[in-house]
């Protein structure tokens, strides 16, 4: 944010004062971005203050300082501009009507037409910014009452002169920060032999960068990247979360799965220990059988042998 200095001025003419200085604050100059000024005569009833020049510190930026309201005068609609001059010039005339008899009537004052139609004329001789060749004259109607300098801001709205525009115009190598102690002069200018006078108006709206700027565009830079950082975080957390619910689907059925598997399972076991205690009972009756047929073949052997000493028996008592 750039902080601006406003100093106003009312700079004031005579046979003693036809130069007047305006000094620029050189407190934090190496933060100085530019000087705005607004500068205009003041319409007398005595006439204008001019012709004027303009010097920065030694460098007469005069020319450039016309050139530059030239441009800013140009860029406004010039119907509008000439109503706003005009309006301002009529004022003019009309107090210079009761200043000249402020004890008669008002209705009784000299016909304002003749300085009406000079206003008038002077307005019709070409674009409003062609009549802006110097800052100023003493020499027209009123002593220069009627220049359009006397109107500028005041009246006429315009963009303030830039001074570091101008110094760039008048110099490219010189810039408001290498120029101190910095300072305006106005000199007001006249014929051989005739005492200045007249008044300006100034306003110099000095602008600097604060430093601090810079410190609070870094820093909201670094949270500007945080919080993207921590947005593209956000985002691939949401990302893992729904890969994690995916996941956590999936190892729920498998769950499901091997539940039942294991219920498979235990059936299985307990088939397997019937079948256990079938075959054992098997064996049992197995093994019972083999003792009875053990027992049989033993009989059946001693009857064989019982057979055949009975027959032996029997031949011999044949």
């Amino acid at each position: 944010m750039e902080h601006v200095r406003i100093q106003l001025a009312s700079l004031e003419f005579d046979e003693l004062n036809y130069r007047r200085t305006l000094f620029i604050s050189a407190e934090h100059q190496q933060h100085l971005e530019d000087v705005k000024m607004f500068i205009h005569g003041s319409p007398a009833l005595e006439g204008g203050v001019g012709p004027l020049m303009v010097l920065l510190n030694e460098h007469d930026l005069t020319s450039a300082v016309i050139s530059c309201l030239q441009k800013r005068l140009k860029a406004r609609n010039q119907d509008d501009a000439k109503d706003e001059y005009k309006t301002a010039v009529y004022a003019v005339v009309n107090l210079k009507r009761r200043a000249d008899d402020p004890n008669r009537n008002p209705d009784d004052l000299p016909d304002p037409g003749p300085d009406l139609d000079k206003a008038d004329n002077y307005l019709e001789g070409g674009p409003l910014w062609e009549k802006l060749d110097v800052l100023g004259t003493f020499d027209e109607d009123w002593y220069g009452s009627f220049h359009i300098f006397n109107y500028l801001y005041s009246h006429v709205r315009l963009e303030p002169i830039s001074l570091a525009e101008v110094l760039k115009d008048y110099d490219s190598r010189l810039n408001l920060k290498s120029i101190a102690p910095l300072h305006l002069t106005f000199v007001a200018q006249t014929a051989p032999g005739a005492i200045p006078k007249g008044t300006i108006m100034c306003r110099l709206d000095a602008v600097y960068h604060n430093p601090l700027d810079d410190e609070m565009e870094a820093l909201k830079k670094r949270v500007t990247d945080l919080e993207n950082r921590v947005a593209l975080l956000e985002t691939r957390v949401g990302a893992l979360e729904s890969r994690v619910g995916v996941l956590e689907t999936r190892v729920g059925a498998l769950e499901n799965r091997v539940g039942l598997l294991e219920n498979r399972v235990g059936a299985l076991e307990s088939s397997l220990v019937a079948l256990e205690s079938r075959v054992g009972s098997l064996e049992s009756r197995m093994t019972n059988a083999e003792t009875a047929l053990a027992k049989l073949s033993s009989e059946v052997a001693y009857l064989k042998t019982e057979v055949i000493r009975l027959r032996e028996c029997c031949e011999a008592l044949c």
